[in-house]
């Protein structure tokens, strides 16, 4: 019975130890004070579901395990009266909590090899190992839930994918090829720009020729076709007096 109780109760330390995050020392109107047996009681607490802690809902998944710690003087309350179970505990915290649970496991120790039949009430009862039994399971659950939490982020992280080196490479690549495209439309457009320019000054010109212009320009054509026609004729004829002779 001795060495259950001690492992029992060590195997507790260090499952609190480990999730101090859910089990920190807390605020809350019920002090802890000691009776005359050494046991340590919650001033404040009452039977049932009452609460303890007055952030701490009493249907609370962890209120049987908080009046437990209360009750043996492991945490203790603070003036605001709430119990901040979501906050971090400090390493002052830590100290102080470790201490009040070394504290508790010692009592356990001594009240184990107490050998008077007068003192046996003051003996750890199976009800107190019940309550240490339910609270392992509870803290291993949600070590067990950190874990697969953890566990998830860890797997959605990029800096964990073999091939990341790769990609990035990849990517640098595919830049370089994007700049030397936009320098190819970039002169592109350059080249449409100047064409447009040149079409636009050509359809200026085209737009200012007049009628007269026009009838000036056919003019031209029919007397350089008459003087091309006389000069055909001084060719044959002179073509044929020199045939003649």
């Amino acid at each position: 019975m001795r060495g259950l109780v001690i492992r029992s109760t060590l195997l507790v330390f260090v499952l609190f130890l480990v999730g101090m995050a859910y089990v920190t020392q807390a605020d809350g109107p019920a002090q802890g004070s000691k009776n005359g047996s050494g046991s340590t009681t919650a001033s404040g607490s009452n039977n049932g579901g009452s609460r303890i802690f007055t952030d701490v809902p009493a249907n609370h998944w962890s209120m049987e395990s908080l009046k437990y710690l209360l009750q043996r003087g492991v945490i203790q309350g603070l003036p605001s009266g709430k119990f901040e179970g979501d906050r971090a505990a400090t390493r002052y915290e830590v100290a102080q909590l470790m201490s009040r649970l070394l504290n508790y496991v010692e009592n356990l120790k001594n009240q184990a090899g107490v050998t008077n039949p007068d003192a046996t009430a003051t003996t750890i009862k199976p009800e107190d190992l019940d309550v240490l039994r339910d609270l392992i399971y509870k803290v291993a659950d949600k070590l067990n839930q950190l874990t697969t939490d953890v566990s998830t982020l860890k797997s959605a992280r990029p800096d964990i994918d073999p091939n990341l080196t790769q990609r990035i490479q990849n990517l640098e690549s595919q830049a370089d090829e994007i700049k030397v495209l936009k320098t190819q439309v970039d002169d592109n457009e350059k080249t449409i720009r100047d064409l447009k320019t040149q079409l636009t000054q050509f359809q200026v010109k085209a737009s200012t020729v007049t009628e007269e212009d026009l009838a000036k320009t056919n003019q031209q054509i029919i007397a350089n076709r008459i003087i091309g026609l006389f000069a055909l004729g001084a060719a044959i004829v002179g073509i044929g007096l020199m045939t003649l002779k």
